[in-house]
């Protein structure tokens, strides 16, 4: 399992952790420079949509290069896809398809975000950060489980009429 290196934990002079995001992620008033390192300050902003997005794609993007997860995901949901056109699956069908694969993916980057947290903010070996990593990572194992068997559902049922069985 690779480590996300999304996040930089830098220390205080005290030897405390302290936690810190990407300097391109939070914009520079929201960062205080205070005696005790930077903290992300909690004032509500007003982000408007557009800026709404943008912090989703570059969530997107960062939790797509943490994880080489993604990419098994995605091969294997490419090899559905062509399977699916291959047998002519019904809209019903499709919709199904595309929901398990956003589930899967969903679960996915909620387990990225997870571990990266619990990377920051728990010292290396706390059973209870191995708790919350392998919480997530059987979150991710239901999603795909559940995705696989409405995968095979509907590619079976469609090869089965083709078939006549």
């Amino acid at each position: 399992m690779s480590k996300p290196h999304l996040f930089q934990s830098r220390t205080h002079g005290d030897g405390e952790p302290t936690v810190s995001v990407l300097p391109a992620q939070v914009p520079e008033q929201e960062i205080d420079e205070g005696s005790e390192g930077p903290q992300i300050l909690t004032e509500p902003r007003q982000a408007t949509t557009r800026s709404k997005f943008d912090e989703g794609a570059r969530g997107i993007k960062l939790a797509i290069r943490a994880e080489s997860g993604f990419f098994a995901h995605a091969y294997r949901g490419l090899l559905i896809a062509i399977c699916a056109v291959i047998l002519g699956v019904s809209s019903t069908g499709w919709c199904f398809l595309i929901v398990s694969a956003a589930l899967v993916l969903v679960a996915e980057t909620f387990r990225c975000a997870i571990i990266a947290t619990v990377d920051l903010i728990a010292e290396p070996g706390d059973p209870r950060a191995r708790a919350a990593r392998e919480i997530a990572s059987g979150g991710l194992l239901f999603a795909s489980i559940t995705s696989g068997c409405l995968t095979v559902m509907v590619l079976s049922a469609k090869l089965s009429e083709m078939l006549g069985w």
